[in-house]
């Protein structure tokens, strides 16, 4: 769900409690059962670890009554040693078949050693660009370059038998 959605939810949750309704909330999102929650219950294994008053509990002992020890919600970690471009789209536009722009001029470059994440409510265009991009769709312009190789509107087949 997104921010906005969960809010609602939590809303609409302390509505039917206000009304006297008993709502059971499963989840490992810990702040938002914090917002959400009168009591939280910790189960592990199947068993009932402990209780807390949902106001009064830090996400860090739920996190570790969840897990059986210590957590750490910091990590230290080395800044990626990122190569050579892997995947580069540029200026891309793509179509769905109501003719309805979905990928509207992205640009993205991608090297060895990362890792992207695209992010989006369903229906925002990430389907026509991985689409695109594995030649199952064609774009109405831009490029897309992966390896060095331009595989801009070509076939599945013709981009792995290019190599890439």
């Amino acid at each position: 769900l997104t921010p906005q959605e969960i809010q609602e939810l939590i809303a609409t949750m302390k509505n039917l409690a206000a009304e006297g309704k008993a709502i059971i909330l499963i989840t490992h999102k810990l702040e938002e059962i914090r917002q959400a929650a009168d009591r939280v219950t910790v189960i592990r294994s199947g068993k009932s670890l402990e209780t807390f008053n949902a106001k009064n509990v830090s996400a860090i002992t739920l996190a570790e009554k969840m897990v059986g020890r210590k957590v750490s919600f910091t990590t230290e970690k080395k800044a990626a040693k990122t190569g050579k471009d892997i995947l580069k789209i540029n200026d891309l536009v793509v179509k769905d078949a109501e003719n309805v722009t979905k990928v509207d001029h992205l640009s993205l470059d991608i090297r060895a050693g990362e890792i992207i994440g695209i992010a989006g409510i369903d229906g925002n265009g990430q389907t026509e660009l991985v689409q695109t991009v594995t030649g199952l769709t064609h774009s109405q312009s831009g490029e897309i370059i992966l390896d060095g190789k331009n595989i801009t509107n070509k076939t599945p087949r013709k981009i792995i038998k290019a190599g890439t």
